[in-house]
């Protein structure tokens, strides 16, 4: 069947953010069959963790009317504890840098510059909140059998990591299995929208809330972090290192019926 010309200049394209969302919409639905035991599991062991979407931010209500004993707390406490000192345990090194060339590797030029830079990463690291969050991170491996946890840069400690409680990400892999799609569901004040991104780049609802000194209001955002389709090896050309070339995108977006397409940005 063809459609006529006259039809097709009625059809409104995608936008970048219908775009986000779309695929946002797929993966929940994916996911949505989880959020039951998800629950069930977190009334038990770790009441306070999971963050499904809707949830009221910094809400104090009582969750552990459900624990009967210590036992099953403990079980996790012993289990992340023992995960962070025989993996990751700060004070001893827990990763070595190397090349995929043997030979290359035992040049000495070679051994120095990763030896230095194994050095460097281990401060980074020390600095940064790194080992504030894997304890979370391996946490939610034990009890929920999955778990997420991401870097970005960081104007005060280079980088810093965020390990996203369960229930308010999903994710989605390749034909290989390794996880290429990583979706969040949160939510920022006013205040840290501004902060993070700039005023000029805020949505003309958080401009207008900003404006009337409402800083504190909390909005509901998206983080999406997927394969580029417009990726191009490096080896291309100079004009394809540029960040909308790169393998992966990283958008953030606000969610709401108030946004309009004028705020569908980079």
């Amino acid at each position: 069947m063809v459609i006529p010309n006259a039809q097709l200049t009625n059809v409104k394209p995608m936008t970048r953010k219908m775009q986000a969302e779309q695929t946002r919409e797929a993966l929940r639905n994916e996911w949505s069959s989880w959020e039951a035991p998800y629950r069930e599991l977190g009334r038990y062991f770790r009441p306070r963790m999971p963050k499904f979407l809707g949830d009221v931010s910094n809400e104090g209500d009582r969750r552990d009317q459900r624990i009967v004993n210590n036992h099953g707390g403990f079980a996790v406490r012993t289990l992340s504890s023992g995960m962070m000192a025989g993996i990751t345990s700060p004070s001893r090194p827990w990763f070595k840098l190397t090349v995929p060339d043997k030979e290359l590797s035992e040049v000495k030029a070679v051994k120095m510059w990763l030896e230095d830079t194994e050095q460097r990463m281990q401060t980074v690291f020390l600095r940064s909140n790194l080992y504030q969050q894997l304890p979370k991170l391996y946490t939610s491996l034990g009890v929920f059998g999955t778990g997420a946890m991401f870097a970005e840069e960081d104007d005060e400690t280079v980088v810093r990591f965020n390990a996203a409680p369960i229930g308010s990400f999903y994710i989605a892999t390749d034909k290989r299995g390794r996880v290429n799609t990583y979706c969040r569901d949160f939510q920022m004040t006013v205040r840290q929208l501004v902060a993070k991104f700039g005023y000029d780049k805020c949505t003309q609802a958080v401009k207008d809330r900003y404006d009337n000194n409402a800083l504190d209001e909390w909005i509901d955002v998206v983080h999406l972090i997927q394969e580029n389709d417009n990726y191009h090896h490096p080896d291309e050309g100079m004009k394809f290192t540029q960040g909308k070339y790169k393998k992966f995108i990283s958008l953030y977006y606000e969610r709401g019926d108030d946004i309009s397409d004028e705020d569908d940005k980079d």
